[in-house]
């Protein structure tokens, strides 16, 4: 059972359950996708240890998990971790993510919203939540604002498309 489109056929299909423990985990999409990119080497790697295709959830889980942990390491950051809440967390990310055509209609929606930011509000999402991913620190000073003025600028602008994707994409569309 160790055919590359079986295991290709797996990862595709539990992607979304996989991703969003990680992304819970790490509250992070860059780091995520870095994360799940380990796992589906590890998936890879050992999928000759794997006696069942109906274990593979659990199993890919464990690799996971074990991702995770090697993630927090590396990288020095202070892991919060509780298991119950990142299980919680998990379980709804990977059903939100499983639901593509949901997801590309949110996103669209968001795009709009985004698009109809004013001009100070779309920069400092850019550099917020860019390739730069710059710090409220980092923030405040190119606006030159103090940070708790910045964390507020920040909370409004979320605030404001949180309200514009909920106008545009109400949240009975989602479940």
């Amino acid at each position: 059972m160790s055919s590359n489109t079986e295991i290709t056929r797996l990862i595709i299909k539990h992607r979304g359950k996989l991703y969003g423990y990680i992304l819970a985990c790490v509250r992070n999409h860059h780091d995520a996708e870095e994360v799940f990119q380990e796992v589906s080497v590890g998936i890879v790697g050992s999928f000759h240890k794997l006696r069942c295709p109906d274990e593979f959830l659990p199993w890919a889980m464990e690799i996971a998990r074990r991702q995770v942990f090697s993630f927090f390491r590396k990288s020095k950051r202070p892991m919060v971790y509780d298991s119950e809440l990142v299980g919680v967390l998990a379980e709804a990310a990977g059903r939100n993510l499983d639901s593509t055509e949901v997801n590309q209609q949110r996103d669209a929606a968001l795009r709009r919203c985004v698009e109809q930011l004013p001009p100070r509000s779309r920069e400092v999402l850019q550099l917020r939540y860019g390739e730069s991913f710059a710090g409220v620190d980092q923030i405040a000073e190119h606006l030159g604002r103090s940070m708790a003025a910045t964390y507020g600028v920040l909370k409004r602008i979320r605030i404001n498309l949180r309200e514009c994707v909920e106008r545009h994409f109400p949240m009975e569309a989602t479940e």
